[in-house]
């Protein structure tokens, strides 16, 4: 007789507190992930200013080390949205930027963003885009 009481108890708690937890998940995921798309956003920003303090010629130089140490991909457009460096791709295979939404958003605002999907890798990746210095812009993903 205890023995079933104690089980419908805890199984009634068990359902109560894992009802809970499905609540607050459903309530914290959207709130969890713009904090960290935020955080990640203002590092991208970060390091874009360290490039933007070089001239292009050293900007050139350390876009591999920027791109490591950022553990992103490191994109240097000019004003006509052409690509003339890349820290992962070969330039000439790469298309104008122009029609992006983020590239659009910093022609405008000195700096955009955009989450989308990327058909290269399969999945959604955060765009960051800045303008910086003699008209060149740079793009990290």
């Amino acid at each position: 007789m205890k023995k079933n009481l104690f089980y419908k108890i805890f199984f009634s708690y068990l359902v109560i507190i894992c009802t809970s937890f499905f609540i607050l998940d459903l309530f914290l995921q959207d709130e969890v992930k713009d904090v960290l798309t935020s955080r990640i956003e203002t590092e991208l920003l970060s390091y874009a200013k360290i490039i933007d303090q070089t001239s292009q010629e050293k900007a050139l130089e350390h876009l591999n080390q920027v791109a490591a140490t950022s553990k992103s991909r490191i994109t240097l457009i000019d004003a006509r949205s052409k690509v003339f460096a890349d820290s992962e791709k070969d330039v000439t295979l790469l298309e104008n930027h122009l029609n992006q939404p983020e590239v659009q958003e910093a022609r405008l605002k000195g700096s955009g963003k955009s989450v989308r999907f990327s058909a290269s890798l399969g999945i959604d990746m955060l765009y960051v885009v800045t303008a910086v210095k003699d008209e060149k812009a740079l793009k990290v993903t």
